[in-house]
């Protein structure tokens, strides 16, 4: 029983719930941003979206205490003359307890 339970551990920590990261994104994120794309690989979120301040975005990423690690793998953009900037964002997420 204990090697099993183990065994369910290590697939949790290793594939995280990646409900709780969308939640946590809506709740972390104004509503004038929107996602685009979102993937979850381990521990590692992947984000596309648009907003008005794309750096204020990153900044408050960066300011999540869960997040452990939060990168731009590609520069911001300006859509046109939308207002709106289109970011990319990979996020480590911190271990330790989830909500």
């Amino acid at each position: 029983a204990t090697e099993t339970i183990n065994a369910a551990n290590e697939v949790v920590a290793k594939y995280p719930n990646p409900h709780v990261e969308i939640a946590r994104l809506t709740r972390l994120l104004a509503d004038d941003v929107s996602i685009i794309s979102f993937s979850m690989n381990g521990a590692e979120l992947r984000l596309r979206g648009r907003a008005a301040n794309a750096a204020s975005v990153m900044e408050q990423m960066t300011d999540e205490p869960r997040y452990a690690q939060v990168t731009a793998p590609q520069a911001t953009v300006r859509l046109g003359d939308s207002g709106q900037e289109q970011f990319y964002l990979n996020i480590r997420v911190g271990e330790g307890e989830s909500e």
